[in-house]
């Protein structure tokens, strides 16, 4: 398996903060999801979300052991905010298609003018202030 890195956002107080969430799956060891990174209870839940998702959307989760690092690792990591990156990543690192819908809600569309391009590489750009993306059941 490989490493997977998706990128998400914090805010803290006026700023935004990119926080890296880095995944590993490995077939190795027995079947566990660990956070790492000063995850708050909330994020820390995030395992059976994400999982839950992952599985209600006819996506098989991957077995073994999965570790989940929320960096940078001095910032505290709170609420809900990181189950898709999380989710992301797992099926990245998983080598799993993202074509799928999580949660199977149907579509909507997402603004992206409050999404964090900062610190993304041009060949790494996730998206334009301004921009729509589609985004299909992460609504909450």
């Amino acid at each position: 398996m490989t490493l997977a890195k998706v990128l998400s956002c914090a805010v803290v107080g006026l700023e935004g903060e990119i926080i890296e969430c880095e995944v590993d799956v490995s077939r190795r060891g027995l079947n566990s999801l660990a956070m790492v990174g000063l995850p708050d209870a909330a994020v820390k839940e995030a395992k059976d979300r994400v999982e839950s998702a992952i599985k209600n959307s006819g996506i098989r989760f991957p077995s073994g052991r999965i570790v989940v690092n929320l960096a940078p690792a001095d910032l505290r990591k709170e609420g809900p905010t990181y189950d898709l990156p999380i989710a992301v990543g797992i099926m990245v690192a998983a080598g799993q298609q993202l074509s799928y819908s999580l949660g199977g809600r149907g579509s909507g569309r997402v603004p992206s003018a409050a999404t964090a391009d900062h610190g993304v590489d041009n060949d790494e750009q996730l998206a334009h202030a301004g921009d729509e993306r589609d985004f299909a059941g992460l609504a909450g």
